[in-house]
């Protein structure tokens, strides 16, 4: 054959290939070797045409769904499958793809499909739809049984769960052949209109299975969108390559089958998975279906193509989650058991084992009633609560208490006995889980005891505590707080009810204190009283805490109210006591002052007399003058005492008055150091070592006080030394404080105070000796007196000493007294 013959052969081949496939004969034999069931629909959703396996998929007779409303076929929950307006589809838009909606199968139950829809706008401006189903009810029907049992499993199982769902709705629809389905209509008419090959020639522009159509010489004709896309080569250059290049499969078996013509007089499809490498090198896991078909005179080879590489990770991602779920729920902690419609176990997990002690071999394929080795009340009981969700279909959840099988200690067990169902909502089994509760059964025992215990705390302490949620306006109340406002535990305390038990007189306050803490403040406190209808009075104290929000809102107000009727009935008392004391003191004050001035009387007599008798014009003998010497001492002695005693009288009932003037400490000391020389002779301790010490005085300030009554505490604390002292020294001093203070001290070395002792002498009738048998005389209230006088002055007295080694007494005044001192 010359290469012109060649040429016009080949010319002659192309021309009559085009009239063929122009006039759809290539979509016959597609359409019609599909599983994909397919519809042409007008803009109404009225069925023009539809192929064999639509039909078939929905189990209708032959043309009986031409000219019906394709809506009617549709669940109601699925909604409107097409839009309202026919200017939502542009030319060549996609409505949606591979959306999982029900439609009503012709045996009277709607299977669930995935559809895609897409739309076509012709020369004539009029609007047409592809519809492709495919049928995954199974598929589906696996998902939601899968999707019910993760939903009954435990938290420890949700991820496995989310990946069989996802897998179930999702992903396995990609195991379904996206093939094209056939038309079995009357093609004629499909032949004839070139505005439907337009429609199909859409349709297979939007499906997502690679098409591939040779002819007889091994040529590629056609290829659609989705072959491009997988392949990575345009149109164009798909068409233009070598088939061999195009059909560049790995296996070389597989190329002699597509190429060696040994399925020209098999019209059968055949499908087989095989390897590709793209136009990027990247090798692609492919299935393949191809067919052959004979037709005007011409041989065609089709091939749908799939990209196997998702479905292979989904396959892979199925599988370990599958391993994973089995892991999870063989060593869950919880007991995890199965059921069939007639009640014998399926499976059990080795929970079971762990939480009740017995074994698993004995109890499937058999009734709890069948398992004897089990206790008798709880397989009946399981059995009975099986046959209730059998007949009522209602999920049951019940306590069991098993006697371990090992350890025979008592094993609380919260049963759940979940229904299973179908994707037709009928039942299939019975899930049965268990979980460990006896460690809650102990700790809410214990929380009893507890409770208990505080109960009787707060009956023993007459204290109840209270929790207002502002959020729900809910009050709580302890029982003790129903005890304390005599209401009874059945009834819910209301706020306004309780308001209503406050005295009015302290209603204002309360009110007022709730609101201050429900604005700003954390923690209050208040007292109130409650007024009973009988005109019985409680005294209550209340305290209470806020707890806020991040915003400050209160959310939750807890407090406590304690019963403080009787504090106040003994307060009260005690109040009288006080007063009764204290006019008793005053009384014994005035009894004491009226008393020494009626004793100063006589004394000042007896005194003046004896000055006479001493002074006379008769001299006395010794013996006389030695006896008056004793008796003006001991009156003189009296007197002071008596001084003291209504000093003392006047300092408790609150009547010593200050006379302050301005002095010189140096000369009020050195005066005070004359005196010291006088009683120690008068004393008879003319040995003692006797000292003055006078401090550098600042320049500047002028010392204002009562000299008169800072002479008496020195007075007193001078007739303490020499008193206790026997030998060694007394010095008398004065020391310029820096801070405005002026301090006057007595230092002795007598007998010392004990470290006990040391604010004991401070206080009335007290001595460092307080036996009857002391050694020394005196009523012990000069230091009491001393320091109670120091402290109206507007300072202190105080002591340093050690025992056997003397003592030190310090007078700390300040520059210039003032009321405020």
């Amino acid at each position: 054959m010359t290469k012109d013959k060649t040429t016009n052969k080949r010319q002659q081949n192309e021309s009559g290939l085009e009239a063929w496939w122009n006039s759809g004969a290539v979509f016959e034999q597609v359409l019609a070797h599909s599983e994909v069931g397919l519809a042409i629909l007008s803009e109404n959703g009225v069925c023009l045409r539809t192929n064999g396996a639509l039909q078939r998929i929905l189990a209708y007779p032959e043309d009986s769904l031409k000219g019906m409303s394709f809506n009617l076929l549709l669940h109601p929950v699925d909604g409107e499958l097409f839009p309202t307006k026919s200017s939502q589809i542009g030319l060549e838009d996609t409505t949606f793809r591979n959306k999982p909606v029900r439609c009503h199968h012709a045996k009277g139950e709607y299977r669930w499909f995935k559809a895609s829809l897409c739309g076509k706008r012709l020369e004539d401006n009029t609007l047409y739809y592809s519809l492709m189903l495919e049928d995954i009810h199974d598929l589906m029907q696996t998902g939601q049984t899968l999707q019910k049992k993760d939903q009954n499993d435990h938290a420890n199982m949700e991820c496995s769960s989310d990946c069989n769902k996802h897998y179930g709705i999702d992903h396995r629809m990609d195991y379904l052949d996206y093939n094209l389905g056939k038309l079995k209509d009357d093609l004629d008419e499909l032949k004839g209109c070139q505005q439907h090959l337009a429609m199909v020639n859409n349709a297979l522009d939007h499906i997502d299975t690679a098409l591939f159509v040779n002819d007889s010489s091994k040529r590629l004709v056609y290829v659609n969108k989705a072959a491009c896309q997988l392949l990575r080569y345009s149109r164009e250059e798909l068409l233009q390559m070598d088939p061999f290049t195009v059909s560049n499969w790995e296996k070389k078996e597989l190329k002699n089958l597509l190429f060696s013509g040994r399925l020209s007089e098999n019209k059968a499809k055949t499908k087989f998975r095989t390897t590709y490498k793209d136009k990027t090198g990247h090798t692609l896991p492919l299935e393949v279906t191809f067919f052959q078909y004979q037709g005007q005179g011409n041989q065609y080879e089709v091939s749908l193509v799939k990209d196997m590489s998702n479905q292979m990770q989904l396959d892979e991602l199925l599988m370990r989650a599958e391993q994973d779920f089995k892991v999870l729920v063989e060593y869950s902690s919880d007991i995890i058991m199965r059921y069939d419609c007639s009640l014998k176990c399926i499976y059990i997990n080795q929970a079971w084992v762990t939480i009740t002690g017995y074994p698993q071999y004995g109890m499937l394929d058999k009734t709890p009633g069948e398992v004897t080795y089990l206790p008798l009340g709880m397989t009946q009981k399981m059995e009975h609560n099986l046959q209730r969700v059998v007949e009522s279909g209602e999920r049951i959840n019940d306590e069991y208490i098993i006697e371990h099988g090992k350890t025979a200690e008592v094993v609380y067990v919260l049963i759940d006995i979940i229904p299973e169902r179908d994707i037709n909502n009928h039942l299939s089994g019975i899930l049965v889980t268990g979980r460990d509760i006896s460690e809650l059964k102990r700790k809410e025992e214990l929380l009893i005891q507890k409770q208990s215990l505080l109960e009787k705390a707060q009956w023993m302490g007459k204290t109840g505590s209270w929790e207002l949620d502002h959020s729900q306006n809910k009050l709580t109340w302890s029982r003790e707080m129903h005890r304390i406002f005599e209401l009874s535990t059945k009834d819910q305390p209301v706020l306004d009810d309780v308001l209503l038990l406050i005295h009015p007189d302290d209603r204002d306050k309360v009110c007022n204190k709730y609101l201050e803490l429900y604005e700003n403040t954390i923690v209050y406190d208040v007292e109130f009283r409650l007024l009973f209808s009988d005109g019985r009075i409680k005294y209550l104290y209340q305290h209470s805490v806020n707890q806020y929000s991040d915003v400050g809102v209160p959310l939750v107000t807890q407090g406590t109210v304690q019963d403080i009727t009787e504090l106040k009935e003994k307060e009260l008392e005690l109040l009288k006591a006080k007063e009764k004391a204290e006019e008793s003191s005053r009384l014994k004050s005035s009894f004491l002052s009226i008393i020494s001035h009626e004793i100063r009387t006589p004394i000042n007599a007896i005194l003046g007399f004896l000055s006479l008798f001493k002074g006379g014009t008769k001299p006395l003998n010794d013996n006389q003058l030695e006896i008056m010497n004793f008796i003006e001492k001991a009156a003189v002695k009296l007197v002071d005492m008596l001084e003291n005693i209504i000093d003392l009288s006047k300092i408790i009932s609150g009547d010593v008055k200050v006379n302050p003037s301005a002095f010189e400490p140096e000369i009020l000391l050195s005066n005070k150091f004359e005196w010291l020389t006088e009683s120690c002779v008068k004393a008879g301790k003319e040995n003692l070592n006797l000292k003055l010490k006078t401090g550098k005085r600042p320049n500047g300030p002028e010392y204002v006080n009562d000299t008169g009554r800072i002479g008496q505490i020195l007075d007193i604390l001078i007739s303490n030394a020499v008193k206790f002292t026997t030998s060694g020294s007394i010095i008398l001093g004065l020391k310029f404080g820096d801070n405005n203070t002026l301090t006057f001290f007595v230092s002795d070395s007598g007998l010392g105070i004990p470290e006990d002792r040391k604010e004991a002498i401070f206080e009335p009738f007290i001595q460092v000796d307080g036996t009857l048998t002391r050694a020394f005389d005196g009523l012990g209230i000069g230091l009491a007196t001393a320091r109670s006088l120091a402290r109206c002055l507007g300072g202190d007295l105080t002591v340093s000493s050690e025992l056997k080694k003397g003592s030190t007494f310090f007078l700390l005044l300040p520059v210039v007294y003032s009321e405020n001192n």
